[in-house]
């Protein structure tokens, strides 16, 4: 079984009527943001949709970005049921053409996925004073989930975008989330 057909057995099994809980830091940073009407949004590695989801009901016009068709299929699926529209596209993260045709964004939301090299290449898809919203493990998580490849050492979010205005971050008890501003502050 390859790594997509994982990921769609994985989401397979646990198609439930609930998406799951919003991240808290997401939350904290969202209504920090306030409503997003008139701004682009996009959740990287969306998964079934839970932070997609918000994003779209406070306003954002949101693209969903994931390899699962599974997940994306769950995610349109919860979207049509509530009367909210995210754009759902199947594209690996990995691949170098995965934001092809993707008009810059307003809001890059990241939560639970760790591609150190997509990070540093984020804010080149950033409208003007676009803002990255990132949330994840740390390697001081309890427990052995995520395995420690897929954690952020302690304070490695927050070096990660050294010229980024820093709005809103925290990092305790194995997670570390970031909501920083890139390039024009005036936004």
């Amino acid at each position: 079984m390859n790594e997509h057909d994982e990921w769609n057995a994985k989401h397979r099994a646990r198609r439930t009527a609930e998406v799951g809980e919003l991240d808290p830091f997401v939350s904290a940073a969202l209504d920090q943001l306030g409503p997003g009407a008139g701004r682009r949004a996009w959740d990287l590695a969306a998964g079934r949709g839970r932070h997609a989801l918000e994003l779209a009901r406070r306003g954002f016009a949101v693209t969903a970005v994931d390899r699962s068709a599974e997940a994306l299929e769950q995610l349109a699926a919860h979207a049509a049921e509530a009367g909210l529209h995210v754009e759902a596209l199947q594209r690996d993260l990995e691949s170098a053409a995965w934001a092809d045709g993707l008009s810059p964004a307003d809001l890059i939301v990241v939560v639970n996925y760790l591609d150190r090299a997509l990070f540093s290449a984020l804010p080149d898809f950033l409208a003007p004073g676009g803002r990255l919203l990132v949330a994840t493990y740390t390697t001081d998580r309890t427990g052995e989930h995520p395995s420690e490849r897929w954690c952020l050492r302690p304070c490695e979010l927050a070096e990660t975008f050294p010229s980024a205005s820093c709005e809103f971050a925290v990092e305790r008890d194995g997670r570390a989330g970031l909501l920083t501003r890139i390039g024009d502050s005036s936004a």
